[in-house]
């Protein structure tokens, strides 16, 4: 069982280390792209700071490393409280909570807190609550030949944060502790 076990988390945190290096890439591409055709004055500091994060994050899923993840997420969830703060809409204010949840599943799991194995997919829930929102605010669904590429990133993204909360819970908790 314990082979079994091992499988699973390491399918869990090999399925979102290749959703961030696609996020990462895609993220890139997209920003480049858009720089180019926008009149918006170029690529933003913290695009440049969230394609090294979701690298990052890529990494230290693919090494199976908790401590480093608890890292990388928080380096993920400040970029997007700057990002909130920046473009100040609900969407912005749901990717950042999906990340701030993101680091206290985390760090719950690092704690060996059997409450990690119950609050796994919170973080993904409020990335996909926040796409949604972005969705039907915005109206991507009347304007979906140029909106899909934009909807596929943000879904990579939840995909992404669901299967490393999953891998925080596989990576489990000690028997025998109590929840908080």
């Amino acid at each position: 069982m314990n082979k079994s076990i091992n499988r699973k988390e390491f399918l869990f945190a090999l399925i979102a280390s290749l959703c961030f290096i696609v996020l990462a890439l895609f993220s890139f591409f997209e920003d480049i792209w858009f720089a180019k055709t926008a009149l918006l004055g170029g690529i933003r500091f913290t695009d440049v700071l969230e394609w090294l994060v979701f690298a990052a994050l890529a990494v230290t899923l693919f090494m199976e490393n908790r401590r480093a993840f608890l890292v990388a997420a928080s380096v993920c969830a400040l970029v997007r409280f700057l990002n909130m703060v920046l473009l100040f809409d609900t969407p912005a204010l749901f990717s950042f909570l999906a990340c701030a949840a993101l680091v206290g599943v985390t760090l719950l799991a690092i704690l060996e807190n059997p409450l990690a194995e119950k609050t796994w997919f919170i973080p993904g829930a409020l990335m996909l609550i926040g796409c949604l929102i972005c969705w039907f605010s915005y109206k991507y669904f009347s304007n979906l030949a140029l909106m899909w590429k934009t909807m596929l990133g943000t879904l990579i993204e939840a995909a992404a944060i669901l299967f490393a909360g999953r891998w925080l819970k596989e990576r489990g908790c000690k028997r025998g502790h109590k929840i908080l």
